[in-house]
């Protein structure tokens, strides 16, 4: 099984950040940063709200807005579909994981993102077809604006 984490660590009204890191010979290794739509404290489904923690499976699937094949989470069918994809900023997450690089001057905005995304959309993709499972774990460490 391939296990990637994805620690939360700035909450602002507006997005969360991340670092996406990979399980690689017993270690967690940093892989990018992370850019997702806030996480609204209602119960009910919103669908431009992050994912609560927890331990996902992916997938890879067909992305109707970006006309391109990403990862998936699995758990999320139907409306609720979320994947991990490029993006450069906050209006850009939809619900879904960007990464990339943030840039330390301009806040909540990603650079690199499509570079890391066919990284991962490879690597990912690769793995399942090897008959891998690959493991998303997600956390939040409170860190809040």
């Amino acid at each position: 099984m391939e296990r990637y984490w994805l620690k939360r660590k700035f909450y602002a009204a507006n997005y969360v950040i991340g670092k996406l890191h990979k399980f690689v010979e017993g270690e967690w290794r940093f892989v990018c940063d992370t850019l997702e739509s806030p996480i609204k404290s209602n119960k009910e489904y919103q669908p431009f709200t992050a994912l609560p923690e927890g331990s996902y499976s992916l997938d890879y699937s067909f992305n109707s807005v970006h006309n391109k094949y990403e990862p998936r989470i699995k758990e999320f069918e139907g409306l609720r579909k979320r994947y991990i994809t490029h993006g450069h900023n906050a209006r850009a997450t939809q619900g879904n994981i960007l990464v990339g690089d943030l840039i330390a001057s301009q806040v909540g905005v990603l650079v690199r993102s499509q570079e890391h995304s066919a990284r991962l959309n490879r690597e990912i993709r690769d793995y399942l077809n090897d008959g891998e499972l690959v493991q998303l774990i997600i956390n939040d460490i409170k860190w809040r604006v």
